[in-house]
């Protein structure tokens, strides 16, 4: 609680946060002396502490104050707080090892990482048995490494719990990598992959030269180099998920149009760029004509993967021609922007949201 000053004091009192206190009680029996005290159920006091936990995470210090006080009152308690603490794990360094120290007694529902923070001790992926939710940025990754990562990290991530996986930044989405997470994760409610992310990251140079470097170093638009047409793309990635039965939400990011579109646009006149920024196709008056023709391939690859995926409810696709991903940092008028083309299936018809 705030004081107000005393006439008599002229510095202002410090403000003291407090760490909330929880007080156990198991009974008031006036007889309880001569029989043994009723014990509260551990999954009560779990429910407790993870709501308080809950609510003042927010306020990391205060958080960690209060689980550590906790942990000190007895080795039940500890484990209970070790399991809520560690249920979600953000590991930005290689301190993967010493964190395994402590995970042999925790129950961890989230982790979010790079591989390259974990592929060297990646046996040691199987103690997250309870694993839900899973994340990984592939930034660093290149077309070379890609898949040597996830032949290694995903048979060790197979958990039968995982419904989440969303992998940011990723080189290349192809029939290969689908397969095998199909295959590594049978139970997967939620599938987010995203290769056009990479052409959005902040970078030193703006650029024409420099952005093209960045587009020769990820498949942004698959077509028709990797596949001919919207159809044959569809059908290809529809066929290496049909067996994620449970799928009901599933975003592929990567554009349908075709690649040339891209490099046409890096070369269009403007007056008004004096710097040769590499600016995004969707305010280019020019490439507003592959508009209508993009949006018809976004629909078909959409009603071919609904189909083959009858309990899928929605599909996202990168796209130049919708509105912009709100995720993006750079929303300039000179940045490259990217939108999300949303499809969800309603009545057994198709709405472009």
């Amino acid at each position: 609680m705030l004081r107000t000053l005393s006439r008599t004091s002229s510095k202002p009192k410090k403000f003291s946060v407090s760490v909330p206190t929880l007080y156990i009680v198991a009974s008031g029996d006036e007889i309880a002396h001569t029989r043994p005290s009723p014990r509260i159920p551990l999954e009560l006091i779990e429910l407790v502490l993870s709501f308080l936990s809950w609510g003042i995470c927010t306020r990391s210090t205060l958080s960690l104050a209060f689980t550590s006080g906790f942990a000190l009152a007895s080795r039940t308690f500890r484990e209970i707080v070790f399991k809520n603490f560690f249920r979600s794990i953000f590991l930005q360094d290689a301190c993967w090892d010493r964190t395994l120290k402590l995970l042999s007694i925790s129950q961890a529902r989230a982790l979010d990482t790079c591989p390259m923070y974990i592929v060297k001790d990646c046996m040691e992926l199987r103690r997250l048995t309870g694993l839900e939710h899973l994340r990984l940025n592939f930034e660093k990754e290149g077309l070379q490494t890609q898949h040597p990562i996830c032949q290694r990290l995903f048979p060790n991530l197979a958990s039968s719990k995982l419904s989440s996986l969303i992998i940011d930044m990723i080189p290349r989405i192809d029939r290969t990598l689908l397969s095998l997470i199909s295959r590594s994760f049978p139970c997967l409610k939620v599938l987010k992959l995203s290769v056009t992310e990479r052409l959005t990251v902040e970078r030193d140079c703006f650029c024409r030269c420099c952005f093209e470097d960045v587009l020769e170093c990820c498949v942004h638009s698959p077509i028709p180099d990797s596949y001919g047409d919207v159809s044959l793309l569809a059908q290809s990635y529809a066929a290496a998920l049909q067996h994620l039965f449970q799928l009901i939400e599933l975003q592929l990011g990567v554009f349908l149009s075709e690649e040339r579109m891209v490099y046409q646009h890096m070369v269009h006149p403007d007056e008004q760029d004096t710097n040769c920024i590499a600016t995004s196709p969707s305010t280019c008056a020019i490439c507003e004509m592959f508009r209508h023709e993009t949006r018809i391939q976004e629909e078909i690859a959409s009603r071919i993967v609904f189909e083959n995926l009858p309990n899928l409810r929605q599909i996202r696709w990168s796209t130049f021609f919708d509105r912009p991903c709100p995720e993006n940092g750079l929303q300039d008028e000179m940045s490259f922007r990217i939108g999300w083309a949303t499809f969800e299936r309603k009545d057994e018809s198709l709405v472009r949201l």
